[in-house]
């Protein structure tokens, strides 16, 4: 069975990724620090690594970078809340296999990762072949079941993926996590540093459950404040957190209106 490497920072988007892909068929070996990640890879191997394009310390292109010098044949995909051309050029010209957007569309990762792992010793210079084969994302603006809030095309896929169980578990941990920090972060005085760290935090996670409008609204004051001198203010903060409410209002009715899906997925876990 093949094995994943997964890396992000964030550790709600971290569980929701080894939700995912551990029930796609795969196991996994997961790390939200990157240098124990390339650390265990010294002495471990995998078929394949999932790292997140943004984190402290290591980013996602010095991951790429570092498992391509010892392990040339480990295909490797980065994903991240938002992508621009220069990001994806710059990760495809050192040498990852793909580049995937937040949320993980659970039947595209499932598409990518098959092929990663089928042509994993094919030379570099055929990949752009290789990933015209993969189907596109599909396009979530277009998606009537996208709101300004919510994408529920995605939840309704996410449910089917790993279960409500799951699913509601996850959710449940990040609204205790989140209220914690987000408290904390409106009646304590903090610094700059520690605002952006918590939104790039919000961030990851909001995209990985699907949370449209929080993702979006984190990412544009996380952009606003990024080369700031002094703290973002108050209002701003309390602005997020009003946010933050409304979308885990709109999450909880959702999941309160789930019904259990069936076993019939609309994808086939990949046989290893």
């Amino acid at each position: 069975m093949h094995r994943v490497l997964i890396i992000d920072d964030d550790p709600i988007a971290l569980n929701m990724m080894n939700l995912v892909i551990e029930n796609l068929g795969y196991k996994t070996q997961c790390f939200s620090e990157p240098q124990k990640a390339l650390d265990w890879l010294t002495q471990n191997d995998c078929s394949l690594v999932l790292t997140d394009y943004e984190m402290p310390h290591i980013s996602g292109i010095e991951v790429l970078k570092a498992v391509k010098e010892q392990h040339q044949n480990i295909p490797v995909v980065i994903i991240t809340a938002y992508s621009n051309l220069n990001l994806i050029r710059e990760a495809l010209v050192s040498g990852a296999f793909d580049f995937v957007e937040k949320p993980l569309n659970p039947k595209y990762v499932n598409e990518v990762f098959r092929l990663a792992t089928t042509f994993n010793n094919v030379p570099t210079n055929y990949l752009p072949a290789i990933r015209n084969i993969t189907p596109q994302h599909k396009d979530k603006a277009q998606d009537e079941t996208t709101s300004n809030i919510l994408n529920y095309y995605f939840l309704s896929d996410l449910v089917k993926a790993i279960g409500y169980e799951k699913l509601n578990s996850a959710i449940l941990e990040f609204i205790q996590i989140t209220d914690i920090s987000m408290e904390k972060l409106i009646h304590s005085p903090q610094n700059l540093q520690t605002q952006l760290s918590f939104l790039h935090r919000l961030i990851g996670t909001a995209a990985s459950l699907g949370l449209t409008q929080l993702e979006q609204h984190c990412h544009a004051m996380q952009q606003e404040f990024k080369n700031s001198d002094s703290p973002i203010p108050d209002q701003n903060i309390q602005a997020i957190k009003e946010t933050y409410m409304l979308s885990c209002q709109r999450l909880k009715k959702y999941l309160s209106e789930v019904t259990t899906p069936s076993q019939d997925h609309s994808f086939q876990k990949i046989d290893n």
